[in-house]
């Protein structure tokens, strides 16, 4: 996660974008262990999902896509 940020700090800067967390969301695989998931949740600025939701009226999928 303190690489993920970094990265995220290090476009920030040279682009001189930002991210906008509020509507940012991140989610991880099945696999990923619950106590490793809050464990992210707590250094990450943005929130975690277990699902997406909809982009421009589309459903982003969490699986392989059919």
């Amino acid at each position: 996660m303190h690489s993920l940020i970094d990265v995220l700090t290090s476009f920030c800067n040279s682009s001189d974008l930002r991210v906008n967390f509020g509507k940012s969301r991140v989610m991880t695989s099945r696999n990923v262990n619950k106590h490793l998931k809050n464990a992210l949740a707590q250094l990450s600025p943005v929130k975690f999902a277990s699902d997406l939701g909809r982009y421009l009226g589309f459903p982003l999928t969490q699986g392989r896509v059919k």
